[in-house]
């Protein structure tokens, strides 16, 4: 028997196969059904695609990483059954030293544990709303280096600005001031960073029209923004996190895998719990937890609202104050938001009459 007909024979026998992403070279891991090695060699990126279209269908593990989601997507459309991990999930399954073959065969490993996590796989649509999303925090961020810059060298002549919009936008009539000690040099300079910054702000704007559009026109977005505390920029970016929610098993889960509960320490029987773990996607739980801050105020500022929602927030807030009850409010909508997507049900606050304390987040 020729290698030929050997390689064919061992291609045909692979199920489980485990790729270490790159740019130009990846390294593939694959074993049969038992867990015997039966291929372990470097693809380019098209000798991959043809690989693995000489292949039977195949569980094939990858890691959550740049390209992922296109590897995914291709992977997939040849008929393969693609699950993506995270790399801290994967990163116990590796053995001794780093580098690509046991990275893959870690990957390999991985992806048959009955208690792995998946990450889902984003689709093109969720793709673009998740860069509309990016693009729009940075542009936030720009704004906000231009504000401080601006302001601090202003102040060393003596001006000081407020912070926030309303300080910039008194920067125009300082530069008209003939009064104003700025020098021709400063005035020129505050000029340009204010232009910068109110094209920073037109170009927000047109980010947020795509946000807004997007979260009126998607039945599930509207759903969401149901819930007390979270807006159209919240049920967006949940939306393209959580697809249809099937990635968990319930609330608990999704609340945990966005750092909405706290740390765990247990030992000899005890346990202790402290601040949040801020896991997961730091952009949503801040939009959450900003979402509950809102509630909280609300809540605050008219207390004669007898809905089951706000009269438990209401106590919460009389139990741990303020600040952990905005977090405790971000980890329940949090957990609504996924039951209403995970169930494609609407929103009823008369439900949580039923449980008034579920659930709290220290």
């Amino acid at each position: 028997m020729n290698n030929v007909t050997k390689q064919s024979r061992s291609r045909s026998t692979i199920a489980i196969i485990g790729v270490d992403l790159s740019k130009h070279s990846f390294q593939v891991h694959a074993t049969d059904s038992k867990g015997n090695v039966l291929l372990q060699q470097t693809f380019s990126r098209q000798k991959l695609v043809e690989f693995m279209s000489t292949i039977p269908s195949s569980i094939v593990g990858i890691e959550a990483c740049g390209s992922s989601h296109d590897w995914a997507q291709r992977i997939r459309s040849l008929g393969h059954d693609v699950r993506m991990m995270s790399p801290e999930r994967v990163k116990p399954y590796v053995q001794r030293n780093k580098n690509d073959r046991n990275d893959a065969a870690g990957i390999c490993e991985a992806v048959t544990r009955p208690s792995m996590k998946f990450v889902p796989i984003k689709t093109i649509e969720q793709l673009d709303m998740q860069s509309i999303h990016r693009v729009r925090s940075r542009l936030i961020a720009q704004r906000i280096q231009i504000s401080n810059q601006l302001r601090g060298l202003l102040a060393e002549y003596g001006i000081i600005i407020p912070q926030g919009n309303k300080g910039m936008r008194s920067i125009a009539f300082l530069m008209e001031d003939a009064t104003s000690p700025l020098t021709t040099a400063m005035r020129a300079i505050a000029h340009e960073l204010y232009e910068e910054y109110r094209t920073l702000q037109t170009r927000r704007a047109r980010y947020d029209a795509l946000i807004h559009h997007h979260a009126c026109s998607d039945e599930r977005c509207t759903a969401l923004q149901k819930i007390p505390g979270i807006g159209p920029l919240t049920a967006s970016i949940f939306v393209t996190a959580m697809g249809n929610g099937h990635a968990f098993t319930k609330g608990r889960s999704c609340a945990a895998w966005l750092g909405l509960t706290p740390k765990q320490y247990a030992s000899a029987g005890r346990s202790f719990f402290g601040k949040i773990s801020k896991h997961g996607d730091a952009y949503i739980r801040m939009l959450l937890i900003h979402g509950g801050r809102a509630v909280v105020r609300a809540t605050l500022r008219n207390q004669q609202r007898d809905d089951p929602y706000y009269a438990w927030v209401r106590s919460l807030v009389a139990r741990i104050g303020v600040k952990k009850a905005s977090v405790a409010v971000a980890n329940k909508n949090a957990r609504i938001a996924w039951a209403l997507l995970a169930h494609t049900k609407a929103f009823d606050p008369q439900v949580l009459a039923v449980h008034p304390r579920l659930p709290l987040a220290a």
